[in-house]
């Protein structure tokens, strides 16, 4: 009794084939696009655009030139955002300072 069969594809039925992964995304893809070409070309609103009215007249007045007779006082400090500590390189005390604030130090 031979028990081995041979199994023979049937011409009339190819395998089914499957998909890659960038068909899948075109086959998304490709519907996706033209919905949103056809609803950007039915819901546009150029009429509107074109209907919209006319920008609204702006007055323009000149300063008043006046003494201001109000104001406050405040007590505050003004204290830097950066600082540097000038040290010597050795030991010793500051003798002198041969430069002037703000100035460029080489």
């Amino acid at each position: 009794m031979d028990t081995t069969h041979a199994v023979v594809p049937d011409a009339s039925h190819p395998p089914a084939k499957r998909w890659t992964r960038w068909q899948k995304r075109t086959a998304i893809l490709v519907p996706i696009a033209i919905a949103g070409v056809i609803g950007v070309k039915l819901f546009d609103h150029s009429d509107a655009v074109a209907a919209a009215p006319p920008p609204a007249p702006v007055t323009i007045a000149t300063p008043l030139v006046r003494q201001i007779s109000e104001w406050d006082d405040y007590v505050g400090r003004f204290a830097p955002s950066r600082s540097v500590e000038v040290r010597p390189r050795v030991a010793g005390e500051v003798t002198g300072v041969h430069f002037r604030d703000g100035e460029v130090v080489k």
